[in-house]
């Protein structure tokens, strides 16, 4: 399997419903009397609820690569609220939620629903691309960070920032500038993989 935010957080949310079942299965043996099995499943229990936390420490990294950005500016105009905004893609690639709804502000308010679009999203692709949104003086810029697969970058897009009617935004893109040193947070690939086959271990084996 892919190693991406959204596949692994698939992997914590079936993993969260085998644990509920383990400890459903422990009360019954409990009321039941059966201590050893409720012993058995109290151990297994805890396990894979350790196993689940220690999931939620890892990040995908990209170890090389290459990096750019996209400044978006509001030269005229307002964004029409409520306001129904799109997806940002990159190459084609999504890198926000697939669109969100702004019902009161104004045009500061858009572009920290994009902001937050892009910093919120559990990405399918970010094992080869990693994206970040920040907002100074009322622009929004897009960071991009990607493998060597994807250079060279074409477009950084956002759909509903630049064609969204009454409002006339710019794109400034940087180019493109080599990366090397990313290192893993807290966990290696091969050590998810391990986690992951434990997991559907305990998950596959009744008390």
């Amino acid at each position: 399997m892919r190693l991406t935010s959204y596949n692994i957080a698939l992997v914590r949310l079936k993993a969260g419903c085998c644990l509920s079942d383990m400890v459903g299965r422990m009360w019954q043996y409990m009321e039941e009397g059966d201590t050893e099995n409720a012993q058995c499943v109290r151990e297994k229990a805890l396990i894979l609820s350790g196993l689940i936390k220690t999931l939620c420490r890892w990040r995908p990294t990209i170890a090389e690569g290459y990096r750019r950005s996209a400044t978006f500016t509001i030269d005229s105009g307002n964004y029409p609220i409520p306001f129904i905004a799109g997806q940002i893609t990159i190459n084609g690639i999504p890198v926000s939620k697939t669109s969100f709804m702004v019902l009161s502000g104004g045009n500061d308010d858009v572009f920290n629903g994009f902001a937050e679009s892009v910093n919120c999203n559990t990405s399918s692709s970010d094992d080869i691309i990693q994206a970040s949104a920040s907002l100074l003086s009322g622009d929004i810029t897009i960071n991009a960070v990607y493998e060597g697969s994807l250079s060279p970058l074409d477009s950084i897009t956002a759909t509903g920032i630049i064609d969204a009617p009454g409002v006339t935004v710019s794109a400034t893109t940087t180019e493109e500038v080599p990366f090397l040193g990313a290192v893993p947070k807290c966990l290696t690939d091969s050590q998810v993989l391990s986690i992951i086959g434990k997991i559907d271990e305990l998950c596959g084996c009744n008390c």
